[in-house]
């Protein structure tokens, strides 16, 4: 079986002129579907890794974009096996190539995609934050963050019984304003500073730990949860074991979604799935 992973996309760099009206969030993502396409090619200029859309597919119905991810080296040597000299051989392919189905909901702001193990869901996310500014340089860098599965984000922080400190990096939200709720004062903070991203750092002891109930803490915590963020949370559990939660490293805490391996190489396909199962 493969897995379905899901990245929220969230309008960074410029996000302050939606705050002030001057543009919207739509305008933003209907220039970024316009603006995708098979030709534009991103290059690393370290390595010569290429990388590209192809077999690119777009539904101007619902706004979505089906397409390959490629990733192109300069060229790969691989062994052969000559089986009537019963020896090795090195033989040097050019332009190999890795690829990550997905199918990008540009409405609702979801990409589901399906990685491999030469071709990470971490470095997909690093590399289509990037492509995605290549191609529609108008709407500002962007930040793609992993979707967690919440139900068990909620289960590991009911765990903490007694939090000692939580460290959480949120960016501005694209719409959801109810998020500022009970973190007003932090929320006009960041519209004066025009900042695409703060750091919080909360610590106490475990005699006294942090208030888990607090406005501050629940309202970071919501953050993280509705695709704004990250954290780590350190406390110990009623028992007394220490506990952390690292929403960077915890792979229990990432939401997937199983299928087929005869699909995953189907961007349409892992659209069906996603439509099908609801589960964006």
């Amino acid at each position: 079986m493969a897995n379905i992973y899901l990245a929220k996309l969230n309008v960074n760099e410029k996000i302050h002129s939606v705050y002030k009206g001057e543009t919207t969030i739509k305008t933003f993502l209907d220039q970024l579907y316009i603006d995708i396409d098979s030709n534009r090619v991103m290059e690393d200029e370290m390595s010569g890794v290429r990388y590209k859309i192809v077999d690119i597919e777009k539904n101007p119905n619902d706004f979505v974009i089906n397409g390959k991810f490629l990733r192109i080296e300069k060229s790969k040597t691989q062994n052969t096996y000559d089986e009537k000299n019963d020896e090795l051989k090195e033989q040097i392919v050019e332009s190999p190539a890795d690829y990550i189905a997905f199918s990008f909901f540009v409405h609702r702001e979801m990409i589901a995609f399906v990685p491999k193990q030469a071709f990470s869901r971490q470095h997909f996310l690093k590399v289509f934050a990037d492509f995605i500014y290549l191609c529609s340089p108008q709407i500002g860098r962007v930040n793609l963050q992993i979707k967690l599965d919440n139900k068990e984000l909620d289960k590991k922080f009911a765990e903490i019984n007694t939090m000692k400190k939580i460290s959480v990096v949120i960016v501005p939200p694209n719409s959801d304003k109810d998020l500022w709720k009970g973190l007003e004062s932090i929320s006009e903070e960041l519209e004066e500073t025009e900042a695409t991203e703060m750091e919080f750092s909360l610590k106490a002891s475990i005699r006294k730990p942090l208030v888990k109930s607090s406005e501050l803490v629940k309202g970071l915590y919501n953050f993280v949860k509705r695709g704004y963020g990250e954290m780590v949370a350190e406390g110990k559990g009623i028992d007394g074991m220490p506990l952390e939660i690292n929403t960077l490293k915890n792979k229990e805490l990432i939401e997937k979604h199983k299928i087929p391996e005869s699909i995953k190489n189907s961007p349409n396909e892992i659209a069906s799935e996603v439509i099908d199962k609801n589960i964006l």
